[in-house]
């Protein structure tokens, strides 16, 4: 049985490598570089005596529905009544808060961080039902909390080099203990607003 080169099996060479050790070259610089943008990304500082309960790293490039209007209960189901659909990567990253600390407290020193201009941006019960936070836009359970405590910002920022999407939840739940919520979505292309 005869080799075929990559352009007779109809795939793209990888130009300048050969074999596995090339290809992983080639994968191993594409990785750095999607390292290299992400690295410029935007951090928030988290409020003082915050630990990290969950973190995801930078995900595969998917479709991302941004709640910007209040969630409702319709037909069964809670679902915002107004999303913004992107394309883009996202990472996050959820941080505990100590008994004594106030949900508006955190969510004051995240929200100061960010760009001021927001899609949406709610309070207390005007978030809808925190279980749609918890368990369908976020898919962090633990996010579940009192609705009478909670905020929510999606918050576009536009730089020269990558736009972004800011998604900040902040709740108390009902041990009193606060989580704050953050993901960061780098959109493909333009943003939609």
């Amino acid at each position: 049985m005869s080799r075929m080169s990559a352009a007779e099996r109809g795939r793209p060479s990888m130009s300048g490598t050969r074999g596995r050790s090339g290809r992983l070259a080639a994968w191993c610089g594409v990785s750095l570089l999607l390292t290299a943008v992400w690295s410029h990304a935007a951090e928030l500082k988290p409020f003082t005596g915050a630990e990290i309960a969950y973190q995801q790293s930078l995900g595969d490039v998917q479709q991302h529905e941004i709640p910007v209007a209040r969630a409702r209960r319709s037909g069964g189901f809670v679902q915002p009544r107004e999303v913004e659909t992107v394309q883009g990567q996202r990472r996050s990253v959820t941080w505990g808060h100590p008994r004594g600390v106030s949900s508006d407290e955190v969510y004051a020193h995240l929200r100061a961080q960010l760009p001021e201009e927001a899609w949406f941006e709610c309070t207390s019960r005007a978030c809808g039902p925190s279980s749609f936070w918890a368990h369908t836009q976020f898919e962090v359970s633990d996010l579940h909390g009192q609705d009478g405590s909670q905020f929510f910002a999606a918050v576009p920022a536009r730089g020269d080099d990558q736009a972004r999407i800011h998604l900040l939840y902040v709740v108390q739940r009902g041990t009193r203990e606060v989580l704050a919520h953050w993901e960061e979505i780098l959109v493909e292309g333009e943003l939609p607003r």
